[in-house]
């Protein structure tokens, strides 16, 4: 705030012509003699070298900058280089200007850095992208969709609890470079033995938890896949009158990716004594853990009324790795629109894959994830299900939708 000299006060609150009047925003009060004192203004407007500037423009443009700029990409410190090499052109040596800059300030920085800061640093250099590359977008530093999951969920271990991967890569389109060249089709277009093939050998050859079934022998391997096609053969038509399940194809019609969902309050009954000997067990883990999570959620008085429940998700398993993070984040998305556009309440999904739980975890936000330890699970006798399991875990979640 500032006083103005007395010229600038109104002696007259209701003058006439001849009376000093100012039609003004600026804050003031009255003195005792009915007199004015200026105030300040009431509005975020300053003026800088003679020009009125409004500073809610500034901070405007300045929060624009997030959708551009990693947190992490904000510069801390300013380097000043005395000397800048050359080449021979006279031009600035870029390799030898940034080889000298990783050295200078090298100590200082290690000194400052500290808690969080230092703990981010190690993360980083853990997934592969160098400290000089800080000034760069996360694609450009070396960073790709798979290890941009296991940044922030390292992130999420020391403390940075709300960042999420989409905020991480925002500004390089995280996940959607290959969206272009996917497409989506309902399962009545989707043949049945591609969609079972790409199932079966996802879970048998690339499950985290169907391990356990087979544990990698190869005669309970082939059994078990036997034993999958059946309950997926038998439930494949219910899946397809649902009208909740799609195919991921891409721009040549070549599957690569399948989704299967029900209505959780009338999808088909599926009792344990008639499942196979290699499926059960799975199936009554996944069962406790989904109903664990339901009464949790009731307990929060939040229990929606609705829900679409993810079956599962699969990805192509010869589909190059480059590609399956984007091809799976598709799908986990779209089962989210489907959901919403049906008027669901919520999505409830069992996630086996680490790639799927930190896909709904910390890029989709999933509000509730439950973790379920497999060998920590009993069947109805209270007999170990998986006794051989070792630290294998699946994530039950579910997305509020309302």
């Amino acid at each position: 705030s500032s006083l103005f000299s007395p010229a600038t006060v109104i002696t007259n609150r209701g003058a006439t012509s001849g009376g000093k009047v100012a039609t003004s925003i600026d804050g003031s009060f009255y003195t005792g003699d009915l007199g004015k004192i200026w105030n300040g203004r009431n509005d975020t407007q300053v003026k800088i070298a003679g020009n009125r500037v409004d500073l809610t423009k500034i901070e405007f443009t300045l929060k624009q900058h997030s959708k551009y700029l990693p947190f992490y990409a904000v510069p801390t410190r300013c380097i000043t280089v005395a000397k800048f090499p050359l080449i021979i052109s006279v031009k600035i040596d870029r390799q030898k200007l940034s080889s000298s800059l990783d050295v200078i300030g090298e100590t200082q920085v290690e000194q400052e850095e500290a808690g969080k800061d230092r703990g981010f640093f190690r993360v980083l250099n853990e997934i592969g992208i160098p400290r000089a590359h800080i000034d760069r977008s996360f694609f450009a530093a070396g960073g790709s969709s798979l290890n941009a999951l296991l940044f922030v969920a390292k992130l999420h271990q020391i403390g940075f609890n709300d960042l999420t991967v989409e905020q991480n890569g925002q500004s390089c389109d995280l996940f959607s470079e290959h969206n272009s060249e996917l497409q989506i089709i309902p399962l009545e277009q989707v043949d049945a033995d591609e969609a079972r093939g790409i199932v079966i050998e996802s879970f048998a050859n690339l499950g985290e938890i169907d391990v356990l079934a087979h544990r990698n022998c190869p005669e309970l391997k082939v059994e078990y896949k036997h034993q999958t096609s059946a309950v997926f053969d038998s439930f494949w038509q219910d899946f397809v009158k649902g009208g909740l399940s799609f195919g991921v194809v891409m721009n040549d019609r070549r599957l690569v990716g399948i989704s299967l969902s029900s209505d959780l309050m009338n999808e088909p009954s599926m009792e344990v004594a008639t499942l196979p000997p290699l499926v059960a067990p799975l199936f009554v883990m996944t069962v406790a853990g989904e109903n664990k999570l339901l009464e949790q959620v009731r307990s929060s008085n939040v229990l929606p009324q609705s829900i679409m429940h993810n079956y599962l998700s699969a990805v192509k398993p010869d589909v190059p790795s480059e590609w399956r993070v984007s091809i799976m984040y598709f799908i986990e998305r779209h089962v989210l629109e489907t959901a919403s556009a049906k008027q669901f309440q919520a999505v409830l999904a069992a996630n086996a894959s680490s790639v799927t739980r930190q896909i709904c975890e910390y890029v989709l936000k999933y509000d509730f994830n439950l973790v379920i330890h497999a060998n920590q699970q009993y069947d109805l006798a209270d007999t170990l299900l998986f006794p051989h399991a070792l630290d294998q875990i699946m994530t039950i979640s579910m997305k509020l939708l309302t």
